[in-house]
């Protein structure tokens, strides 16, 4: 896999390089997903895999691409689920939380993790995992919190936590419905991502993606 994000981080077309992959690869994964990709939804690319019961989005434009390396890792794996690769052009006022909307009106599915980076500060060091994050103004339900702190503890990893005042990707999930909203995020310093948080990221998607 590392051929893969070395490969992201040098690509100028990430949505053509993804579109590309999974035709090549999907044949050879646990389960072929649905795949959504029209003007309708702009520059999003939507993979339904199985009876999906999370939603993992990620975006395009992430730095050194971590977030859709982090999916496209997790393509081999899942066999239930739904994940989006998207971008901002899908947050504007005239189709707020229009994703959001369409899973959970056809998939029924209300929790959804998003994953980005975050910048090292006093509560949060480049060295010590990914960052588990919610939202001040749209805090999750605490039987979801609960779960996701047993799965922590249950593969033995190193997280960190962070409350988020504000978030931009907040549009996409902004509708009414009941969401239970998680942030994953990778700690970035000088634009770089320690290896050890980004394979602490990995084994947890994973293991929210099989037991969520």
């Amino acid at each position: 896999m590392t051929d893969i994000l070395e490969t992201l981080q040098k690509t100028s077309n990430i949505k053509r390089y993804i579109l590309n992959y999974i035709a090549t690869h999907k044949k050879k994964w646990k389960s072929i997903p649905t795949i959504y990709c029209s003007k309708h939804i702009k520059d999003t690319i939507i993979l339904v895999f199985g009876t999906p019961r999370i939603t993992i989005f990620t975006g395009l434009n992430s730095i050194k691409k971590e977030g859709v390396f982090s999916i496209l890792y997790l393509c081999q794996q899942i066999k239930n689920g739904i994940l989006v690769f998207t971008t901002e052009n899908e947050v504007n006022k005239a189709n707020h939380g229009i994703l959001s909307k369409i899973i959970h009106e056809k998939y029924k599915i209300s929790t959804m993790f998003f994953l980005n980076t975050c910048k090292i500060s006093k509560h949060i060091k480049y060295k010590k995992g990914p960052v588990i994050g919610i939202m001040a103004t749209e805090t999750p339900r605490t039987e979801f919190l609960e779960k996701l702190d047993k799965f922590v503890k249950k593969i033995k990893i190193q997280v960190q936590y962070k409350i988020h005042l504000s978030q931009k990707n907040l549009s996409l999930c902004y509708n009414p419905y009941f969401l239970d909203v998680c942030f994953l995020s990778l700690p970035v310093c000088k634009n770089l991502i320690h290896k050890k948080c980004l394979k602490s990221l990995l084994k947890l998607i994973r293991y929210i993606a099989r037991y969520m």
